[in-house]
């Protein structure tokens, strides 16, 4: 974003405009009101498009002060004055009179005694700025649909304001994976509209960065049938590829002739900014010697990147662009140099190599001028529109990441998102302020109270308590308990603001969702015929929500039964077939009797925990259990246990993605570890096995051994540490969630914060002196809890309905001593006692404040 004075507008791509305005003091406070005569003002030459800008100007003021604006043309020296730069005389206001693509979306908004000035660069830039003045005045438009929109009564309004703008990021897309409804398609571009997102190519530069490769053979299937050698060679084959079509990259006819028909896409279409050459999907990159000449997977796609982009600039000059990502097997940095007109969005996910984001980033710098992000704030397959899930249900997380990308060089933002404005709704608007200027990310605080106050008003703080539980960074877990929370929250925010109808709308909206995440939990934890009848009842539920976007309707018609086997959706009652034609899909509206009702058998059927409980934080400061003389159970003889049945008794027997180690050493030296990475096959191109030591006392917090790599083949692999210091360690492990099989010395402590196993478990806790009742949440059925004597203080498949929060006493004399979780299958999470495991009680490394309280 820009202000007033004197600017320099850098883009970070090589491109930079100095722009001078006449040095001011504080803004003139300029008065808006009818009463005073005011009129919106356009230029007689001014365009339908501008002419409407102005007119939905005035309408909205009149909403706002409850006058009457009249939209009337002159010459712009009174008045609400909108319009282009061209469109009037103005000297020395900064709007680019002639916009090059870069300045499309600059504007300004200047009050003066007699006028405010609403001026833009392009049509575009026009309805930026209304827009935004109306945001200044109190307007807000937080998600798709009626619902949200906001329109606030001031009679006396007035403003004193002179920013020049432009957006940091110069393309702001979301986009839904899944697709959306065909009715929520307006709903969704008009809230992009009004809050500056780019769609339907309002950006400076509107980026294009599809797979392309599977569409170019497919447009021109004469001329691939006619050079079958064009295409990739694959097992020994040279065939058509649905989905994962690659090329003989190599092939210089081939080369010629896609760099031709970059050319003339840009010729045919000379509005487009930019053209995508990014790969098809998934492998099959060609296997031909001389494909594998020019240098890695991404250097072959970098090179007919490089081949567009330079035969582009070469007839067409500067200006238009070519767009890829850095993802999947193309992730890695490329060893060639990119074309200064290929613009390179960075995969914050679904990338190969094992490379962190900031190494992407840091990587590709090196090679690349122009950088942008393709950022996963949703997506329906893992986070399944529910609370906490996903980058999205994180606005934290959103706020931060928007503006560290913005200042390590990315001017595009290109963000995969799920139609599921109910968990992620609020960090979907926050997106909206914060791409436009990053530096509004200081005042997430500010921005989010906003949002509560203006969109409940009075019930603001229930509100405030129900985001709060949808956000990731919450650490109650999605529980009856959880859900039940959600449903009185609502309850109490319905009552509160029982007479402002648009309120209420709003709090119907989520108490909607909130019975979806109470319906899919059920389907989710129901076996046999009920989990057939359950999946039925949710999505005939989302078929009847599916026009308020609160969850990813299309989703959960298009990919549930394609993941679970357990369910299906019958020929008559497939996704294409119409309401009318479909008895699993109804257009009835949800009245609010019935959501009444919802929320009533909603808080009934979800109880809270019978018990009050904070979590209890723990240090990572461990020391040694042994200081404590505990005894340790003995295992059972797992040779007498039947293969089905085994279990993991050490820390480390396999892991997937990024796990922490924590291990003691009394002696500085070497830890040998034997390592078998790429468990899973499918995924064994996700990089190698990777391992960082580091310790407390280093000085320069660097590991103290790093660099540290094994090759995910399935082959075992011996990795030596060393390190100058004793006590306690950390190590981590990352292998790209390909699954490792890790064997630890004998001679180290180790413990590990939750479970860190595949399949079943088995691992002792410690239970601190004076603890009455262990907390805890379970997330899947199996296995039992013995307590101290080694007896069964709790079994989860007998004691519970469902997973959840459980709750276990602690009798007299079992306090001060180690438990364990015997045959466990999944996670469980340990809220009020040390939350950290090992295989015996000579491994078990616990917080120094623990032990030195209990010794």
């Amino acid at each position: 974003m820009m202000t007033r004075q004197t600017f320099l507008l850098t883009l970070g791509i090589g491109f930079c405009l100095a722009i001078s305005l006449q040095a001011l003091a504080e803004p003139v406070p300029y008065r808006m009101t009818a009463a005073n005569e005011v009129r919106v003002v356009v230029a007689d030459s001014a365009s339908p498009r501008v002419r409407e800008a102005a007119n939905t100007l005035a309408d909205y003021l009149g909403q706002i002060t409850g006058d009457d604006y009249e939209v009337v043309t002159g010459e712009g020296s009174a008045g609400i004055v909108v319009g282009l730069g061209s469109d009037f005389v103005l000297p020395g206001m900064g709007v680019p009179v002639e916009p090059v693509a870069l300045e499309r979306e600059v504007y300004l908004l200047r009050s003066e005694q007699d006028r405010l000035l609403v001026i833009g660069a392009t049509e575009l830039a026009v309805e930026h700025a209304v827009w935004d003045l109306l945001h200044r005045v109190g307007y807000r438009h937080f998600f798709p649909g009626d619902a949200w929109e906001v329109i606030p009564r001031q009679p006396d309004l007035s403003i004193a304001v002179d920013d020049l703008e432009t957006p940091d990021y110069l393309h702001r897309n979301i986009f839904y994976g899944y697709g959306q409804w065909m009715r929520q398609g307006p709903d969704f571009k008009q809230w992009a509209i009004r809050n500056r997102v780019s769609v339907d190519d309002r950006s400076s530069i509107k980026l294009r960065t599809a797979h392309v490769y599977a569409g170019i053979v497919q447009q021109h299937e004469d001329v691939f049938e006619a050079n079958p050698d064009w295409l990739a060679l694959v097992n020994g084959e040279r065939r058509r590829l649905k989905n994962s079509q690659k090329f003989s990259t190599a092939n210089p006819e081939l080369r010629k002739f896609l760099a031709d028909l970059a050319v003339q896409q840009i010729a045919d279409n000379p509005e487009l900014d930019s053209i995508s050459r990014d790969p098809s999907d998934l492998g099959n990159w060609c296997e031909s010697i001389e494909s594998e000449e020019l240098g890695t997977i991404t250097d072959q796609a970098v090179t007919l990147a490089n081949d567009a982009a330079q035969a582009i600039t070469a007839r067409f000059g500067d200006g238009k662009y070519v767009g890829m990502y850095a993802y999947a097997q193309h992730a890695p940095p490329p060893t060639i140099q990119v074309h200064p007109n290929v613009v390179v969005s960075i995969a914050t996910a679904l990338t190969t190599g094992g490379y962190t984001v900031d190494e992407l980033i840091d990587g590709w710098s090196r090679k690349a001028s122009i950088l942008g992000i393709r950022e996963y704030w949703s997506v329906y397959a893992w986070d399944r529109s529910l609370p906490g899930r996903g980058r999205g249900a994180s606005p934290s997380y959103v706020a931060e990441s928007i503006a560290r990308f913005h200042a390590r060089g990315a001017r595009f933002m290109t963000a995969e998102a799920s139609e599921s404005w109910g968990p992620q709704g609020l960090s979907y608007y926050l997106a909206s302020r914060l791409m436009w200027d990053t530096d509004k990310a200081e005042q997430l605080d500010t921005l989010v109270e906003d949002f509560l106050t203006r969109a409940f008003g009075p019930a603001a703080e229930p509100m405030r308590s129900f985001y709060e539980l949808l956000d990731a960074q919450n650490t109650l877990r999605l529980s009856d308990h959880k859900v039940g929370s959600m449903y009185r929250l609502l309850h109490e925010a319905r009552q509160i603001a029982s007479g402002d109808e648009a309120i209420r709308l709003r709090l119907d909206q989520l108490a909607l969702y909130t019975r979806y995440v109470e319906l899919y939990r059920e389907y989710a934890n129901a076996q046999g015929d009920q989990r057939q009848a359950a999946f039925e009842d949710l999505l005939r539920f989302v078929s009847r929500i599916r026009h308020i976007g609160v969850v990813d309707a299309v989703a959960v018609w298009r990919d549930l039964d394609r993941r679970d086997r357990a369910v299906a959706i019958p020929d008559h009652a497939a996704f294409k077939l119409r309401s009318e034609e479909n008895p699993w899909k109804s257009d009835e509206p949800i009245k609010s009797d019935e959501i009444d009702d919802i929320i009533e058998r909603g808080i009934e059927a979800n109880p809270l925990l019978p018990f009050d409980f904070a979590p209890v934080a723990f240090s990572e400061d461990l020391v040694p259990a042994t200081w404590m003389s505990l005894e340790t159970l003995s295992f059972e003889d797992l040779s007498q246990v039947s293969p089905i049945r085994q279990v993991a008794s050490r820390i480390g027997s396999s892991q997937r993605g990024r796990k922490e180690y924590y291990l003691w050493l009394d002696e500085p030296g070497e830890i040998r570890l034997q390592v078998t990475g790429g468990l899973i096959e499918k995924y064994r191109d996700r990089g190698n096995v990777k391992f960082h030591l580091f310790s407390d006392q280093e000085p320069s917090t660097d590991a103290v051994s790093s660099d540290m790599s094994t090759p995910p083949d399935g082959q075992a692999y011996e990795v030596v540490l060393t390190t100058p210091y004793t006590g306690l360690h950390t190590l981590v492990v990352n292998d790209g969630h390909d699954m490792t099989r890790l064997e630890f010395p004998e001679n180290v402590r180790l413990t590990a914060k939750g479970d860190h196993s595949q399949g079943r478990w088995h691992l002792y806790f410690y239970v601190p002196k004076g603890t009455r009742h262990i907390i805890g949440l379970a997330n899947h059925l199996s296995g039992e809890l013995l307590n101290a004597k080694g007896e069964s203080a709790f079994d989860f498949v007998k004691q519970m309905e469902k997973p959840g929060y459980f709750r276990v006493p602690v009798p007299e004399g079992q306090d001060g001593k180690l438990w364990k979780f015997s045959m466990t299958l999944g996670h469980r999470e340990l809220l009020n006692v040390p939350p950290y495991f090992a295989s015996s009680g000579d491994q078990l490394l616990l917080p120094r404040e623990v032990v030195e309280a209990d010794q």
